[in-house]
């Protein structure tokens, strides 16, 4: 292996992940730590965001997420994105 490339160890499996690695990847390809810091933050806050909202749906509530995926983490810390 290259110091150049990218050794994924996982196993690919049909359906959703419950880990992204556009961080880790991210910091891979060199992004400066204030942008990886501010993309944790949102990716934390929209997790956080993402368990309250299942929380209420839970409990009947009802209410709109509000925000997607694509604004937050990376993409919001890029200032990319809707």
């Amino acid at each position: 292996m290259e110091d150049n490339e990218l050794l994924f160890t996982f196993r690919l499996i049909r359906g959703a992940g419950s880990k992204s690695f556009g961080l880790i990847v991210a910091k891979a390809a060199g992004l400066p730590l204030r942008i990886l810091k501010s993309a944790r933050e949102k990716s934390e806050e929209f997790e956080a965001h993402c368990r309250s909202r299942a929380q209420q749906q839970a409990s009947g509530q009802s209410g709109s997420l509000g925000r997607s995926a694509a604004r937050v983490g990376l993409a919001a810390a890029l200032g990319v994105g809707g």
